[in-house]
């Protein structure tokens, strides 16, 4: 029994028999009984599927479903239920009725029906005649004509029915066939063809009708490299549901390249995801009806003779909701942004579901359908490769110089390219220091290249001449930040009336002249250098050039005394995070000479401050620069401040003299100022230095001098450093419970600031005494959380120093080798900020941890590189515990006369409570003596010295576990808990007699 016919958006499908009317006039008898079982199939399966026999003619059929996935089935089952009627012996016979196999799978049997679906809502009214329901109209006609575009065997969809159907086609094989002109329609038709998976084999024939001729999907240049991330996503959001997707970004980043990569992909998964393709350039279009011809050329809608912009509009949207499953590719859209809504926009509103828009463009299209995607410049590893791909053999083997090449091009493709472009006459090194004159720098040579791609200056030009006047000067006056904040700009641009900054950053970000880059509490901007370049070259053809750069001094050498500066170069007060995002720009007010000696002088200080945390190198010339200025100034605290960054800086480089006499200095012009806290800080600093030296005396003197103007300041912060300094003279003397009651005293002071770069230095403080008196949880635990501190304030000279410190406590619990990974990072890292005491200490620790290991050649290898630096440091304290270590070295390779020479060295340069750690490490001498006379077969003298050796280590074991006195105020702190536990397993290896 049929259903009730189905009306309002219905799916009809025509089916024919190919070959029919030879196969009459062949065998009228056998085709009478092959129609029948070709009906009766066909009518029993409508009955099961649910669909409504429409009319017959012949052996054509025009059926109605109300769902188009019961109309596939159907179709599909009658394809496969053909096979296998029992035809006439007579027809098989016939070749347009013959078996067909291949590779074993039966293919074609008996009569070869097409078959076309398409879906739509057609006009209807019962025949007057026959009763029954009947369907005409243009879907009508459409339908028909799908059906007859389809070979025998072979299942067609149009692009609206494919859109209706779920993409999940369980158990069916669809392909996409193209765009073709159909018999009587104006507008082409998307085909798709549909066989069951076990009929997959069939092949047929172009569809009968004339494919569309489309304008060339563009060929790009070079491959879309470093982009796969990129293309997953945007593959995920056309498919999932976004109908307009708008790659963003500045001139020469790729988009255009990107999404032909896109669209590539798309056609050669076609089999699996049908989609229909539509590229359109519009470079050439400046209004909505230009946009609307090239779309239209580009789909193939047939143009429009109407000379009113509406029905060139209306016309494209027509087609596009007849469309369905198509992707319409707009390139370089952005200097028709303006008319978005009135063409994309309005197509939204009536395309087909299945209708997507991928636009390229650097300005966004400001849709509610919207979806803005953000293409970034290329990462490093893959800028480079482009880069060494296009340049050739001429980049291989000078990887810093490309870095330095891509990072000044900041990733972006087309002036790497363009760069590469280069490589054939100048080298590496010329084409980055060209890089200066990039614009002519920048230029192809070929002659097919577009004009806006043909020179990084034309990318440029193209997006600024779509700016308007204020935006223009906005964007020229921000070339004179190296990134800023909505605050800063708001202080340092100059804008017409009535004009809100944010206003006209907000388009420059929109229009992708200016990035905006998310910050911890406030979103920061910048310009891309090619793009800064560009724009300070047009600040400097207008008058306002100079002024701008005067305010932009100003503004951030007042910030560098409000925000950057604080009690001590280290002090976690200052901003760190803000002093490292402004380096550049206080750097520029630093060398801006029309500001007074004062406000420059200040910017230095503050350099200096990010200097001495994060980029040590640079300190020197930094201080330098800033005592100048500070002489120039006049200012007694400033030369004072300036004076005393000079000495810390010369004490790190170990020229203690020139330290201490800078010192003296800053002293002198401390008082002067009056100020209590400059002349505590000063003679803090000249303490540092003479303890170095191995003075103690002088620096307690100091010290003592230092404590009344420090308490004077009120600040707990400078007292507290103060008490730090006396500890660490005491922690030198071996006066451990006066240490650890003044470091614990340091912390009490502070203990309001638990996260503070201070509480940092109190606990590595204490960190040390604890481990003198052998609390080692409490000193591991104390320098761990000094480590976590430190590394947070991203302060790699006490972080160096924590991690090394905390490798010693695991040593003393024989866990040497725990941090050995990380002592060897902190290594690299030392020597990437050329500090030479860091380098030293951590070879110092490595090596020591070699000792504890038993591996005493590769220690004295250590050791011997880390003399070499300790001794360019000036650190004589540091430079004698790597003369005990050797000496150790030495002495486990059985070498007692270096390892009597090293100790001497050490004793020099120890001081007197020092000396109670050579009282353990000089049983190594025996231990040496031992092993050089067992090599040497005088077995009597070698267990002699092992006597000896195991004296020492027997008295030194009294003294760590309270059972003897000590010769001072304790044993001698780390280096008898590490030095005892490897003289003893030392002695109990050696082959000796009378163990």
């Amino acid at each position: 029994m049929n259903p009730l016919a189905p009306t309002g958006c219905i799916t009809l499908v025509f089916t024919d028999v190919e070959g029919s009317t030879s196969l009459w006039e062949a065998d009228t008898d056998s085709m009478r009984s092959a129609i029948a079982l070709h009906n009766e199939l066909f009518r029993a399966r409508l009955v099961s599927h649910g669909g409504y026999e429409v009319k017959t003619e012949g052996d054509a059929f025009m059926v109605a479903f109300a769902a188009p996935a019961a109309a596939l089935a159907w179709c599909l089952d009658c394809q496969l239920e053909l096979l296998h009627l029992p035809w006439p012996d007579e027809l098989l016979r016939r070749a347009e009725a013959a078996v067909v196999r291949q590779h074993a799978r039966l293919l074609f049997r008996g009569l070869r029906v097409r078959m076309g679906l398409h879906l739509g809502t057609p006009d209807c009214e019962p025949d007057p005649t026959t009763g029954r329901m009947d369907y005409f109209g243009p879907m009508v006609n459409r339908a028909a004509r799908v059906g007859g575009s389809a070979h025998g065997g072979q299942i067609l969809l149009s692009g609206a029915a494919h859109a209706a159907l779920s993409a999940d086609f369980g158990g069916v094989k669809v392909k996409s066939l193209g765009t073709y002109n159909l018999k009587g329609l104006s507008t082409p038709e998307q085909l798709l063809e549909v066989l069951p998976e076990s009929l997959a084999d069939r092949s047929f024939p172009p569809p009968k009708g004339q494919a569309l001729r489309r304008p060339p999907m563009p060929v790009p240049a070079s491959s879309c490299l470093g982009r796969e991330r990129e293309l997953s996503e945007l593959a995920g959001a056309l498919g999932g549901g976004c109908r307009l997707v708008t790659v963003l970004g500045p001139g020469g980043i790729g988009k255009t390249r990107l999404v032909v990569e896109m669209t590539r992909r798309l056609a050669s998964n076609a089999d699996r995801e049908p989609v229909d393709v539509a590229f359109c350039d519009l470079t050439r279009a400046t209004g909505a009806r230009d946009v609307a011809e090239l779309v239209a050329r580009s789909v193939g809608c047939p143009q429009s003779p109407s000379p009113r912009d509406d029905a060139v509009l209306d016309a494209v949207g027509a087609h596009l909701a007849e469309a369905g499953a198509i992707l319409v590719v707009l390139d370089n859209f952005e200097q028709v942004a303006s008319h978005a809504a009135a063409t994309v926009g309005r197509w939204l509103q009536v395309a087909s579901s299945q209708a997507r828009f991928l636009v390229t463009s650097r300005e966004p299209l400001a849709l509610v359908e919207e979806l803005e995607y953000r293409l970034e410049p290329l990462a490093m590893e893959d800028a480079v490769t482009l880069f060494i791909q296009r340049a050739g053999g001429t980049a291989v083997g000078k990887p810093q110089v490309v870095e330095e090449i891509v990072r000044r091009l900041d990733g972006i493709p087309l002036a790497l390219e363009l760069a590469a472009g280069r490589a054939g006459v100048l080298s590496l090194e010329q084409i980055r220091d060209q890089l200066s004159r990039r614009f002519r720098l920048l230029a192809s040579r070929k002659r097919d290249v577009p004009v806006r791609q043909a020179t990084l200056r034309g990318a440029i030009d193209w997006s600024w001449n779509l700016l308007s006047e204020s935006e223009r000067s906005v964007l020229s006056q921000l070339s004179v930040f190296c990134g800023f904040t909505l605050e800063a700009a708001e202080k340092v641009i100059r804008l017409p009336a009535d004009t809100w900054a944010l206003d006209v950053l907000q388009s420059l970000v929109d229009r992708s002249m200016v990035v905006a880059e998310p910050g911890a509490g406030e979103m920061r901007f910048r310009l891309l250098e090619s793009i800064r370049d560009y724009a300070r070259e047009r600040l400097g053809e207008s008058d306002e050039a100079a002024a701008a750069r005067v305010r932009h001094a100003a503004y951030f050498a007042n910030r560098a005394s409000t925000h950057f500066t604080g009690a001590f170069l280290d002090d976690d007060r200052i901003d760190r995070d803000g002093l490292e995002a402004e380096r550049d720009n206080l750097a520029a007010a630093l060398d801006c000479e029309e500001l007074p000696p004062e406000q420059r002088c200040r910017a230095a200080i503050a350099l200096c401050g990010h200097a001495y945390v994060r980029r040590p190198p640079e300190l020197g010339a930094l201080a330098a620069r800033a005592v100048g200025l500070a002489r120039k100034s006049g200012s007694p605290a400033l030369q004072a401040q300036t004076l005393d960054h000079m000495g810390i800086c010369r004490w790190l480089e170990g020229d203690h003299e020139a330290a201490l006499a800078a010192l003296q200095e800053s002293l002198a012009f401390a008082r002067q100022a009056g100020e209590p806290r400059l002349i505590a800080l000063t003679l803090k600093d000249m303490s540092n230095v003479q303890v170095v030296v191995g003075r103690e005396a002088e620096g307690e003197a100091l010290l003592l001098e230092a404590m009344a103007p420090a308490r004077a300041t009120g600040d707990p912060s400078i007292e507290a450093r103060i008490l730090g300094n006396f500890g660490q003279i005491r922690n030198r003397q071996c006066r451990y419970s006066e240490c650890l009651e003044l470091f614990t005293r340091e912390k009490e002071l502070i203990d309001d600031r638990p996260d503070s770069f201070e509480m940092a230095f109190a606990l590595s403080n204490l960190g040390g005494a604890l481990m003198g008196v052998y609390r080692l949880d409490e000193a591991r635990e104390a320098y761990a959380r000094a480590l976590s501190i430190y590394t947070r304030h991203g302060h790699f000279r006490f972080e160096s120093m924590s991690r090394c410190n905390l490798a010693y406590v695991h040593m003393m619990r024989g866990e040497g080798s725990l941090l050995l990974d990380e002592l060897r990072a902190n290594l690299v890292a030392a020597r990437r900020f050329a500090l030479k005491w860091a380098i030293g200490h951590s070879l110092i620790t490595l090596g020591s941890i070699r000792l504890e290991s038993g591996e005493a050649s590769e220690a004295l290898e250590l050791l011997g590189e880390a003399m070499i630096a300790t001794r360019d440091s000036g650190d004589r304290n540091m430079l004698a515990f790597a003369f005990v270590y050797r000496a150790v070295a030495h002495a486990l390779l059985a070498r007692p006369d270096q390892a009597i020479a090293d100790l001497a060295q050490a004793r020099a340069m120890l001081g007197e409570g020092q000396l109670a750690f050579l009282l353990t490490l000089e049983g190594f001498v025996p231990l040496a003596e031992g092993l050089a006379a067992q090599r040497a077969g005088r077995p009597a003298e070698a267990a002699a010295h092992l006597s000896a050796a195991r004296a020492v280590a027997e008295r030194a074991r009294g003294w760590r576990d309270g059972s003897l006195p000590p010769p001072v105020d304790h044993p001698g702190g780390r280096f008898v808990g590490v030095a005892l536990p490897l003289l003893e397993r030392s002695v109990l290896a050696s082959d000796l007699p009378g163990r």
